[in-house]
């Protein structure tokens, strides 16, 4: 997902990081660490800036959400928000990350039962034809 939704100049990067911690610890004999969430600032569609240019609705209520008292506070948030890294925007990053997570668990888990399905079939397929042909043989 993240190949898709990043550019080339910030997904190289990690995925060279992630390769090398791989690397290491495949080499030192220890368990990889977690992929852990890390928001991913993007930028606001332009015409959502537009709107927000032409008439305030989104900068007063992230500022009384998140109870900024100074300008530069508020200044702040207005930028973290059009980057998408405001605490809004990161906590639906965060929900959209866990929920993928979990369906992809799901889906790992269906494949894995799946495929225990299809090994005991074999096997019993495999049973029947060793029982058949040592049936043949006691005749």
């Amino acid at each position: 997902d993240s190949a898709i939704t990043l550019g080339s100049d910030e997904f190289a990067p990690q995925v060279q990081a992630r390769a090398k911690e791989l690397r290491d610890a495949a080499r030192q004999g220890r368990v990889p660490g977690q992929v852990t969430f890390e928001p991913t600032a993007r930028f606001q569609k332009m015409a959502v800036l537009k709107d927000e240019l032409a008439g305030a609705a989104v900068g007063p209520a992230i500022c009384a959400q998140n109870k900024a008292k100074t300008a530069d506070q508020g200044f702040a948030l207005g930028v973290r928000w059009a980057v998408s890294m405001d605490p809004a925007s990161v906590e639906v990053q965060r929900a959209s990350a866990e929920a993928k997570a979990q369906k992809l668990a799901e889906a790992k888990a269906t494949r894995v039962a799946d495929r225990a399905d299809k090994k005991a079939k074999e096997a019993a397929v495999a049973q029947a034809k060793a029982q058949a042909g040592l049936q043949k043989t006691a005749k």
